[in-house]
């Protein structure tokens, strides 16, 4: 049988993470085993102008551009930068999972993004929700569900 450290932690009023006791051995979780991702093909006249606000958005994001955000999220909507400056490489893919509701998309963006610090190119995958106005918006990032009123 294989065991794993616990440690005891809770959130204190200010929203941060406290160890309240010593570690000690449990039996090893059940790991869950599940596929990323993959979605469908954006096609149609819908893709252009999603695959733009998406990469437009990205690219903010990562660069730590609130302000450059403002543009590409509905009002109303904060969604707020990284601290570390990142640089967007690639927009490698984009594709839709899920049912589309009538107002937006679901999609999922991998991504090539390059930390000048560490001197690396990293891959990796978001899930912005998209919702159409006048135009394709960013409302959420990494959410699973929409949780917009």
């Amino acid at each position: 049988m294989q065991f794993d450290a616990t440690v005891p932690v809770a959130r204190d009023r200010a929203g941060g993470l406290v160890v309240y006791d010593l570690p000690s051995f449990a039996p090893a979780a059940v790991r869950a085993v599940a596929d990323p991702p993959t979605g469908e093909a954006l096609v149609g006249a819908e893709r252009a102008p999603i695959w733009d606000v998406v990469t437009r958005f990205m690219r903010s994001y990562l660069a730590g551009d609130t302000d450059g955000l403002r543009y590409l999220v509905p009002a109303g909507t904060r969604i707020t930068a990284v601290a570390d400056r990142l640089e967007l490489v690639d927009v490698a893919s984009i594709a839709a999972i899920g049912p589309a509701p009538s107002d937006g998309r679901l999609v999922v963006a991998t991504v090539h993004v390059r930390d000048a610090k560490a001197g690396v190119v990293y891959v990796v995958r978001y899930r912005p929700g998209l919702v159409r106005r006048d135009r394709w918006y960013v409302a959420e990032l990494n959410s699973l569900g929409r949780s917009r009123g």
